[in-house]
């Protein structure tokens, strides 16, 4: 079964920009920008989730 992608455009601030920069020499040398951002918000998925889990 193939994958079905989606795909999103947005917009970023300078900083927010610099931070992905960051996160991507650092954590996510050996991905591509987009495997980075899609890790990225599955995090923030996740953690969202559970914040709301605890509430």
């Amino acid at each position: 079964m193939s994958v079905k992608w989606k795909r999103y455009t947005i917009s970023v601030t300078n900083q927010i920009e610099t931070d992905l920069d960051a996160a991507k020499k650092e954590y996510f040398y050996n991905n591509t920008k987009s495997e980075m951002l899609r890790q990225l918000i599955v995090l923030g998925l996740d953690t969202l989730m559970a914040d709301k889990k605890e509430n």
